[in-house]
């Protein structure tokens, strides 16, 4: 979606709008190229369709367009391929009110705010600040932070998996459960559909120990029609044992797990996680080689299978 078309209106591209409007040209591209990664690990993990694949999996790869070298950041791009970068001067067409909700090809926040980032530096760099101060206010979108009140960021704390620092990530989550209150004002923002919600009961995982161990509960996941199920399904546990933000080690099925993630597909078979809190941080847990979760390039192989990468 080139920055031509964005009208800086708020909804543009709703029914009450023009169907050839676009309202955040970076941020809607963004969302239609997570959409044809999802279409073709759809097409490939449950229909089989190497065809969809080969079409939707390099479109979801374009994303790079929009890097810009210069800012070393995700920008806004016109159509004959410039960059519109953040700190250019926002055109007078720009609405008041389209200012102060985002900024120009961003949207429903500032750009600094959404933008995916590079790796950490050596000083802990762009991706360890978003989390620094999360966001509770409604409506609050001017900040170079992680907007965890509005859904855009909402991923954010948990890039730190794949930089090999999986303890920033318990951090930060623990840092913005506290935005969370059993009060008539106990969301953090919008709840869009539920989103905020389940946000917080995915986020609260294993965050409810004390001294002695403590079963936190069942799992129990629907697994999709198709593709490759497990030879037998039982719920899943969950157990914590200690107090703390940090996970000090976890087992799965009794053994020693050392990666930050778990497969959907484990947790559908029935496995037994339990946690290991700390009140510090084990450095070394989850940073093995290996132990990041998967990534995927345009030109991943394609995979049959739903439970594997």
């Amino acid at each position: 979606m080139p920055f031509d078309l964005d009208t800086q209106i708020g909804n543009a591209d709703s029914i009450y709008g023009s169907p050839e409007a676009v309202w955040g040209s970076a941020a809607t591209s963004l969302e239609y190229y997570v959409d044809d990664f999802a279409i073709a690990q759809f097409a490939a993990r449950s229909l089989r369709d190497r065809s969809a694949y080969a079409t939707f999996m390099p479109r979801s790869g374009e994303w790079r367009r929009l890097y810009d070298p210069a800012s070393g950041m995700i920008e806004p791009r016109f159509e004959d391929r410039a960059f519109r970068a953040l700190t250019t001067t926002s055109p007078r067409s720009v609405s008041s009110r389209a200012t102060r909700r985002s900024t120009p090809g961003w949207c429903p926040g500032p750009g600094r705010a959404l933008r995916p980032h590079g790796r950490e530096d050596g000083g802990g760099g762009q991706t360890q600040a978003l989390p620094a101060r999360p966001q509770r206010r409604p409506g609050g979108t001017r900040t170079d932070h992680a907007l965890l009140g509005n859904e855009p960021t909402l991923q954010t704390p948990w890039l730190y998996d794949w930089t090999g620092r999986p303890f920033r990530t318990q951090e930060a989550v623990r840092r913005a459960l506290t935005l969370y209150s059993p009060t008539p004002e106990g969301y953090p923002g919008n709840d869009d559909l539920g989103t905020l919600s389940a946000w917080y009961v995915f986020g609260a995982l294993a965050s409810t120990g004390d001294s002695r161990r403590r079963r936190a509960g069942d799992l129990q996941p629907a697994l999709p029609a198709g593709g490759d199920q497990p030879s037998h399904r039982r719920r899943a546990t969950l157990s914590v044992v200690g107090r703390g933000p940090y996970i000090d080690s976890l087992d799965v099925g009794g053994r020693a797990y050392g990666r930050p993630w778990v497969s959907y597909c484990e947790i559908a078979a029935g496995a037994d996680l339990e946690y290991r809190l700390s009140t510090r941080p084990n450095r070394a847990w989850g940073t093995a080689a290996g132990a990041a979760p998967p990534s995927y390039g345009p030109r991943h192989p394609m995979s049959t299978s739903s439970c594997g990468p």
